[in-house]
């Protein structure tokens, strides 16, 4: 049944019930016996019952009238609030989208899911990609995100890309290193990924890796660093450009958010440190 027809037919039982009350007063006045009311005085008081009538028609008109003209607003604000919903969604999807092809990170990714199976970390199988727990590691370039990792003391697993006597070597990340330790996997981010740049495209295609390959649980928290020096003796200029953030698919946390939130329904803690060199 259509919203109209529902409309129509609580208005006809509201007059219907109206008329009934009305109906029922006129009949209980008529009803009372003599000695108590004369009939003229009956007729009077049905009389001026029946004076009602047609303002309480009226109140329930506009009453009517009202209720339907809100419900019609409410509609029209719910159907433009989910107008906007797909709107911001669909340009989210479409500026997260990568568009090229990484196949070192495909292969990064791959040989640290790899390992993760074959190794005892975790229950082994597919079961292995969600028993340690992924943090992505991100922040503008020289803010000590590497320097985090390799300064936390965990006992860090080495890839078969990758040399133990290394482990805790602090150098440049340039585009991702991923450091499994027994207590979690840190997805090591290059810096330029936070600057002004083409490297939206390969952000974009890390972070859908990684929600290809672990789709249930694409990542577990975000770490992002700072240089509290550079904050400190920087100018308020600056700082409100390394305070900024991007809304585009780089890496920011509202592009992490924007990501995960818009497309596949993703949330995740966020953790800022702010480390002095």
């Amino acid at each position: 049944m259509s919203s109209w027809h529902t409309s129509q037919l609580s208005y006809a039982f509201g007059i219907g019930g109206m008329m009934s009350f009305y109906g029922i007063v006129s009949v209980i006045v008529y009803m009372l016996p003599p000695s108590t009311v004369g009939d003229t005085q009956k007729i009077v008081i049905i009389g001026l019952v029946l004076l009602t009538l047609p303002f309480a028609l009226v109140i329930a008109f506009v009453g009517s009238r009202r209720r339907k003209k809100r419900e019609r607003a409410e509609a029209e604000a719910a159907s433009a609030a989910e107008t906007v919903g797909t709107e911001t969604t669909e340009k989210a999807a479409a500026t997260t989208t990568p568009t090229g092809k990484y196949p070192e990170l495909e292969q990064s990714i791959i040989e640290t899911i790899q390992f993760l199976r074959t190794s005892s970390l975790g229950d082994g199988g597919k079961d292995a990609l969600y028993s340690l727990p992924w943090y992505i590691v991100a922040g503008p370039p020289r803010s000590g995100k590497t320097s985090l990792i390799v300064g936390s003391d965990l006992d860090f697993q080495t890839l078969p890309s990758q040399r133990q006597s290394e482990q805790k070597f602090v150098r440049a990340t340039t585009s991702v290193t991923w450091r499994v330790t027994s207590e979690a996997v840190f997805i090591d981010t290059s810096g330029r990924y936070q600057t002004e740049g083409s490297d939206s495209d390969e952000w974009s295609a890390l972070l859908e890796l990684i929600r290809k390959n672990r789709p249930n649980r694409p990542i577990d928290g975000y770490i992002i660093t700072a240089d509290v020096d550079r904050v400190i003796k920087g100018d308020d200029r600056e700082n409100d450009e390394l305070a900024k953030v991007d809304p585009t698919a780089k890496g920011s946390i509202s592009g992490l958010h924007r990501f995960y939130s818009c497309r596949w329904n993703r949330r995740f803690p966020g953790l800022i440190f702010g480390l002095k060199k």
